[in-house]
């Protein structure tokens, strides 16, 4: 498994999360343009892409966590903020 890397500089973006009746699940991110940009593998239909989501408790956990990604070179974490409107 290969971790996608994004092609340029750093961005912010923002979109949200939609429920699905259907399924009654939080299940889908849309992904913004800017990002999608960022990672042209996003484009291809026919790629499986899958990601892999971690949630540190707190700032210690979270900076602990991103330090041994750097040390690994494992790849650039993606921040995600959840808010309500």
């Amino acid at each position: 498994m290969q971790i996608l890397r994004p092609e340029s500089d750093s961005l912010e973006s923002y979109g949200k999360i939609s429920y699905q009746e259907s399924v009654r699940a939080w299940n889908t991110i849309r992904i913004p343009k800017v990002i999608l940009e960022k990672f042209p593998q996003l484009k291809r239909k026919s790629s499986i892409v899958l990601f892999k989501l971690e949630f540190c408790d707190n700032y210690d956990n979270t900076i602990r966590r991103i330090v041994e990604l750097k040390e690994n070179k494992k790849g650039v974490p993606l921040l995600l903020y959840l808010f309500e409107e």
